[in-house]
């Protein structure tokens, strides 16, 4: 039988789909840790309010029943005002980490569109080489026919001879 004349073709279509698939296999590991380190950083700023409105009560208690010099309210403001800069550091770290699985989940949904895309081509070739085999295989059986009627047409004219 003839050799298919894509059939490199085929495998470099083949190759593409693998690694558009291996792309995409990819993408879901980044999202998947993005959106963990999401959930982490979301447990980590709520850990940290809590924290910090204690912190910030147990701060103001300690000088609330005794006398305390004008630089010690200033200190107190200036801690508490740390602490609350503090927890902007935390929500940043969660804007971040949203902004971060957006990307992740954008790269996602295009390395699943370009897989899709690859193995609609490959699938268009292997049905193109099918045909192509169906065509080749009854190209075949006429030939064997149109031999098969030769051999009897020739060997009938020998017996009539």
């Amino acid at each position: 039988m003839e050799t298919y004349l894509l059939q490199d073709l085929v495998r470099v279509r083949e190759f593409r789909e693998d690694r558009a698939g291996k792309a995409v296999l990819k993408a879901r590991s980044f999202a998947e840790e993005a959106r963990l380190d999401l959930r982490k950083k979301e447990k980590e700023l709520a850990a940290f309010q809590k924290w910090r409105v204690e912190e910030e009560d147990r701060l103001i208690r300690s000088i609330m029943l005794k006398k305390v010099r004008l630089g010690e309210i200033t200190d107190l403001r200036l801690d508490i005002a740390a602490l609350r800069e503090r927890e902007l550091d935390h929500l940043d770290a969660v804007k971040k980490a949203e902004g971060d699985l957006d990307r992740a989940l954008e790269d996602l949904e295009q390395a699943r569109l370009a897989h899709i895309r690859a193995t609609q081509e490959l699938e268009k070739l292997v049905e193109h080489r099918e045909a192509w085999r169906d065509e080749m295989r009854l190209k075949s059986e006429r030939s064997e026919d149109l031999e098969m009627e030769e051999f009897f047409s020739v060997s009938a004219v020998n017996l009539f001879q």
